[in-house]
């Protein structure tokens, strides 16, 4: 894992300040001095303090974006330029604009959402893959209710999402 580490510096003017400080923090190496009445404030973040989030989290966090509402966000953020999405019936649509509008689509075609949540999620981190089991209760406009369960299988390049498959029961 290599070494990454932040420095902030904030200045605050002060006429009251005359001593040198030296502080620990929860982010690491606080250190303050003060010279001319300038109060300087350095804070070091080291890769210990600010982690990068491993697939499962990536996974799970969009998930937590769904739960509230934030499809379009989740979408916008983990979602590669070149993302290719499979339905269950071997559809595929290829492309970050065309799935936008996909889901756009799906988002208008929804009248009431009763709920969702997530049952799974697993990962194999090595690979870049995670899979996660959800459920959702909607109505639809023009009144038809469907719950549905599914499995989502997706692929990862780097910080997003280059390929997902779904797995769901297609009717009739």
């Amino acid at each position: 894992m290599s070494f990454h580490q932040i420095i902030c510096t904030l200045i605050i003017y002060s006429s009251k300040i005359n001593s040198c400080i030296y502080l620990k923090t929860y982010f690491g190496v606080l250190d303050t001095f003060n010279e001319n009445r300038e109060f300087f404030l350095t804070i070091l973040i080291t890769n210990e303090n600010f982690k990068q989030m491993n697939y499962s989290e990536k996974a799970k966090d969009i998930q937590e974006k769904l739960s509230i509402g934030k499809l379009m966000d989740a979408f916008e953020q983990y979602y590669h330029e070149d993302v290719v999405m499979i339905e269950a019936n071997g559809d595929r649509r290829e492309g970050k604009t065309v799935n936008r509008e996909a889901e756009k689509k799906f988002l208008a075609s929804v009248q009431e959402w009763h709920g969702g949540g997530v049952i799974a999620i697993a990962s194999n981190e090595e690979e870049g893959i995670t899979m996660v089991e959800s459920w959702m209760d909607v109505t639809y406009q023009g009144g038809m209710r469907m719950k549905a369960e599914q499995i989502a299988r997706q692929k990862w390049q780097g910080d997003q999402i280059i390929e997902e498959r779904f797995y769901y029961n297609v009717p009739g």
